[in-house]
């Protein structure tokens, strides 16, 4: 996952001091590679595997004394974090189509649902390895839509698709059942919703009753009290 070395400020004076011993460091080449990896690895944690965002990068920069040698302002960070996702996207193809000849014949499970974020976003994720198939725009949530792009995702990968886990709709259904020849199993969520139907209306109306019960009982007591001498209260 190559990306282009990062010597932006490099010669300029420095934001603090830094000892001559370590200027001397870091001067050849083997040094900016050094500096190089210790940047790029910090990125990489910092933005792709803990999602805490380009500022906090800045900020370690500051308080390493990496500052000195790197440009840890936000604009500049901002382009190279893009370079280092464009790096991440592209080694993540290549490593799919290199696995994906090289792993055994699996049959798996598939959990499917749509997000919004701004416009419908299809989410299919094999559910034992936690792996993202697919994830991708549509312009609605059709069955022949999520057939599609279920199919896109699997293209090279020997998979075969037994079951998929999802929300009852109407397009999610006919998409694993008859499409793709799946059995369909309801998601805990919709599964206890479907389940509380049968038992929320009987509770809410016990628990309204109770309170109103309560609420006389106050108003007995209230004016059990009032009505009692004053010395008595």
């Amino acid at each position: 996952m190559p990306v282009r070395p990062c010597r932006i400020g490099w010669g300029r004076p420095p934001s603090r001091a830094v000892p001559a011993a370590l200027r001397a460091f870091y001067a050849p080449a083997e040094g900016v590679a050094w500096l190089h990896r210790q940047v790029l690895a910090a990125r990489l944690v910092i933005t792709v595997l803990t999602g805490a965002g380009i500022r906090q990068v800045c900020t370690f920069l500051e308080l390493s004394g990496l500052s000195a040698f790197v440009a840890s302002s936000f604009g500049s960070q901002l382009k190279l974090n893009a370079a280092l996702e464009a790096a991440v996207v592209a080694y993540a193809e290549q490593q799919r189509h290199r696995l994906a000849t090289e792993m055994p014949p699996r049959r798996i499970t598939v959990s499917e649902d749509e997000t919004y974020y701004p416009e419908i976003c299809l989410v299919a994720i094999e559910l034992v390895s936690n792996f993202i198939l697919r994830e991708c725009y549509a312009p609605d949530r059709l069955a022949a839509t999520w057939t599609g792009a279920l199919n896109e995702a699997l293209e090279g990968l020997r998979v075969e698709v037994v079951q998929g886990a999802g929300d009852e709709a109407k397009g999610l259904l006919r998409h694993v059942e008859p499409d793709i020849k799946a059995h369909h199993s309801p998601d805990l969520f919709h599964l206890q919703r479907e389940v509380s139907k049968a038992t929320a209306l009987p509770v809410a109306r016990a628990h309204e009753q109770a309170e109103e019960a309560s609420e006389q009982a106050r108003e007995v007591v209230a004016a059990q009290r009032r009505a009692l001498p004053v010395s008595n209260r």
